[in-house]
């Protein structure tokens, strides 16, 4: 109702300004998400919220996983989100080691097939995967061949994979010595995450690009916090990634993308505090 009463008032109105204050950020972030499935041309300004979007906790994932020798839970985030973008049955057939190949220890270019189900953190030892391998470890599974639909799929996933599992271990061999915002600038330079979160915009409408829009923002906002993040005299990327965790339990991060994309008119949406001094 609400989304209707604005849409009529912009076209009633055109040249009006027109804005929402609400009582907290969690209500102003709620209103700006509904005007803008709406296809309205709204905005939240200030608040907080970055490390809550999706673009921004796949790299803190990421760097959960860098930094974790067991943390399961971020390799999920970092195969299945838009770095890696791993199908179900993909992860399903990392999981259980169809396909799959491990690195060994002692010999560079030595990879060994798991005997039992793996923890997805063992990936981290550097690893390799076939499509065709896991395949065939679920006909046999099965004693039927996987629909067209789950073997299409893993096709896709290979690909994908074969690119991570070349990237990694020179991020993990980097890590805690390269600084963390070279990390990652070098993970966004060297992923398709960018290109994914337009491919987005572009395919699905104007909601839909005014969202990929906002995330592309919220990539540059992630990788300006990092460096003042990293800035501080003596912090290890380690301790710079528990200070990004802590900025994101506390509450306490930069806002989400507050920027008027539209270059003209849009709705404001933002709290009665901030409002003040605005005309």
């Amino acid at each position: 109702a609400v989304a209707a009463h604005v849409t009529k008032l912009l076209e009633d109105h055109p040249a009006w300004t027109t804005a929402i204050l609400c009582h907290s950020w969690a209500r102003a972030t709620h209103w700006g998400r509904v005007f803008q499935s709406a296809g309205l041309p709204a905005f939240v300004q200030g608040g907080r919220g970055l490390l809550k979007t999706p673009e921004v906790q796949v790299l803190v994932q990421l760097l959960d996983a860098l930094e974790g020798e067991d943390d399961d839970i971020a390799w999920v985030g970092v195969l299945r989100g838009p770095l890696v973008g791993v199908s179900d049955a993909g992860l399903v057939c990392l999981r259980r080691g169809w396909g799959l190949e491990l690195h060994s220890a002692g010999a560079p270019d030595s990879f060994a097939a798991p005997e039992t189900r793996i923890a997805l953190s063992q990936l981290r030892r550097g690893f390799r995967w076939s499509a065709q391998a896991a395949l065939d470890a679920m006909t046999a599974e099965s004693g039927e061949a996987p629909q067209a639909a789950v073997a299409d799929a893993l096709r896709h996933d290979q690909t994908r994979l074969a690119r991570f599992a070349t990237a990694w271990p020179s991020l993990r061999d980097g890590w805690g010595v390269v600084p963390l915002a070279e990390t990652v600038r070098q993970v966004i330079d060297g992923s398709d995450l960018r290109a994914v979160l337009h491919a987005r915009g572009v395919s699905s409408g104007p909601a839909a690009a005014q969202t990929a829009a906002r995330a592309l923002i919220n990539l540059r906002a992630f990788e300006r916090l990092v460096d003042e993040v990293s800035a501080e005299a003596g912090l290890m990327a380690a301790d710079a990634v528990r200070r990004i965790r802590v900025l994101a339990e506390a509450g306490d991060d930069p806002a989400d993308g507050g920027v008027n994309l539209h270059g003209g008119v849009a709705i404001t949406v933002t709290t009665v505090h901030q409002a003040k001094g605005l005309e």
